[in-house]
């Protein structure tokens, strides 16, 4: 009982402990979009801050429909089986990022936030100047990006409680597992070798990986292997080779399957897209 309770302060802490987030910021802009933005029960890897200015979209996820309604600033966690659409056009600025507790742990996951919430003339001015602040190189324009950034996002937490949760010292085993999936994206990894990390017998790894991240130990090292794709799309001139044997695909063609599969559409169209707008 003594171990529990400890364990549970540690996880408290470590949910609380905003000292230890990482911001990642995979794209932003203002664009507008028509009926060609749509997509159907696809993985989205990346957590989104979608600010309408006008028009009418919806999307669906985790059996949950929003309406977009201009003026309103949304948040959209990652996860599986994301389908929108859109009626005539609509003019939206919008930020993709994740922002993790130790790396591993998603606060999405563990807070009760705001789907939406109407901003104010500074904040829609402030989501704006982020955007442009993170494209620039310099260290000054990228502080100053996350504070604007963080701000924006503290609001869709405010006034929620944290949510009740139940999973003792799992969160804390399973750490070190995703630490080191990130980290050898290029190599196989197996069930055995990950359970031997955590400390676990082999088949109750994939149980308790599952409880507490929602997949399998396998599809989770896929979507983080289509993540890192992903920007690497963005980011670099790689070739598709590269990038596929860079995170343990020696297949170009089975890369390129996996890819569309989970995101929707082929890398190289992904790219091309991305070269000038990712949304």
């Amino acid at each position: 009982m003594v171990k529990f309770v400890i364990y549970m302060y540690i996880l408290w802490i470590m949910i609380l402990d905003t000292d230890n987030l990482k911001l990642k910021f995979f794209g932003g802009g203002h664009s507008i979009v028509d009926e060609s933005w749509n997509r159907k029960n696809v993985f989205d890897a990346v957590s989104k801050i979608y600010y309408f200015v006008d028009g009418n979209s919806e999307i669906s996820y985790e059996g949950k429909s929003i309406t977009f309604l201009p003026g309103n600033m949304y948040l959209i966690p990652p996860g599986d089986d994301h389908s929108w659409s859109t009626r005539g056009q609509s003019s939206i600025i919008w930020i993709h990022f994740t922002l993790m507790l130790y790396e591993s742990v998603n606060i999405l996951d563990y807070h009760s936030f705001k789907r939406f919430y109407k901003p104010d003339r500074m904040h829609c001015k402030k989501i704006k100047k982020c955007i442009e602040l993170f494209c620039q190189n310099d260290i000054y324009s990228q502080l100053l990006a996350k504070a604007y950034f963080l701000e924006i996002f503290s609001y869709f937490f405010r006034f929620q409680p944290l949510k009740k949760y139940h999973i003792e010292e799992k969160v804390l085993r399973l750490e070190p597992v995703v630490h080191y999936i990130e980290q050898h994206l290029s190599e196989k990894l197996t069930l055995q070798q990950l359970a031997r990390i955590a400390a676990y017998e082999k088949t109750y790894f994939s149980t308790v990986f599952k409880d507490i991240y929602g997949v399998a130990p396998k599809h989770f090292i896929l979507i983080k292997k289509i993540e890192k794709a992903k920007q690497l799309l963005i980011t670099t001139s790689d070739t598709l080779e590269c990038i596929s044997e860079s995170i343990g695909f020696h297949d170009v063609f089975h890369f390129s399957k996996t890819f569309k599969k989970l995101i929707g559409e082929s890398p190289a169209y992904f790219r091309k897209k991305n070269l000038k707008l990712y949304f």
